[in-house]
């Protein structure tokens, strides 16, 4: 007569199964969490890593607009450079190169 015998005994190893289902389902949602956390890491790394690519093509595009507008304005002084040259010039030389 050790342990419990009769009708309690069965309520006593049910019991302790339950501890231990109680136990195991805690020890899962603890690995849940730390799923759920990871997932939620690799979410976040994610968005970042799209806006952190959008803001590059952002940069580029930005960068090339830059480069044009530079061209577009070199040609323009160029151009000024050119009819002030031509306008420098008397007007009794420009009207015999004509």
């Amino acid at each position: 007569m050790f342990g419990p015998t009769g009708r309690h005994a069965g309520r006593r190893v049910r019991l302790s199964d339950r501890n231990g289902l109680d136990r195991l389902r805690r020890t899962g949602q603890h690995e849940d969490g730390a799923h759920m956390e990871t997932d939620r890491a690799h979410d976040d790394a994610d968005r970042q890593r799209e806006h952190a690519n959008a803001l590059f093509d952002q940069v580029k595009d930005l960068a090339d607009r830059l480069d044009r507008l530079h061209c577009e304005r070199q040609a323009e002084v160029d151009r000024l450079r050119a009819e002030l040259d031509r306008e420098r010039r008397p007007w009794w030389r420009r009207l015999m190169d004509r």
